[in-house]
C-alpha cells in the first residue's frame, strides 16, 4: 500500500523516522484535502451569489412584463380605443352594408364577409 512504500522510502531501519515521514505525509494530505475544499466551499458560494441575483433579475423582468400587459390592456380596451377612433376623426357609421363573396380554398367553399361602412360628415 502507499503508506507502506512512504515508511519504505524513510529507510525503515528507524521507527522514529519512520514515524516522522508517515506524520509529514497525512499533514500534506490533510492540507491539499483543505485546500480542495476551501475552493469548491468558494466556487459554490460565488454561484450561490450569481444564482441569486439572475432570480432577482429574473424576477424584475417579470414584474416588467406584467406592467407592460397591464400598460397594453389600458390601451386597447374598448373606452380607450373609442376615444382615440373619436379624436382622430372616425364617427359612427349610420348604415351598414355587408358584402359576401364566395371563396375557393383547397377544394373547400367559403364565404368571406366584408363590411363596408358609410358615415356622414357634416362638411359633405
Amino acid at each position: 500500500m502507499w503508506i507502506e512504500r512512504i515508511g519504505n522510502l524513510a529507510g525503515g531501519a528507524r521507527p522514529h523516522r519512520r514515524a516522522l515521514t508517515l506524520a509529514l505525509a497525512s499533514a500534506g494530505l490533510f492540507t491539499v484535502l483543505v485546500v480542495l475544499w476551501l475552493s469548491v466551499s468558494t466556487r459554490a458560494a460565488i454561484l450561490n451569489q450569481r444564482l441569486d441575483a439572475l432570480d432577482a433579475q429574473r424576477a424584475a423582468l417579470e414584474r416588467e412584463i406584467t406592467e407592460m400587459q397591464e400598460q397594453i390592456g389600458d390601451a386597447t380596451s374598448a373606452q380607450v380605443m373609442e376615444q382615440r377612433m373619436r379624436a382622430a376623426g372616425f364617427e359612427e357609421p349610420e348604415d351598414m352594408r355587408f358584402l359576401l363573396l364566395p371563396t375557393q380554398a383547397s377544394g373547400v367553399t367559403a364565404t368571406t364577409t366584408v363590411t363596408a361602412t358609410t358615415t356622414t360628415g357634416g362638411d359633405q
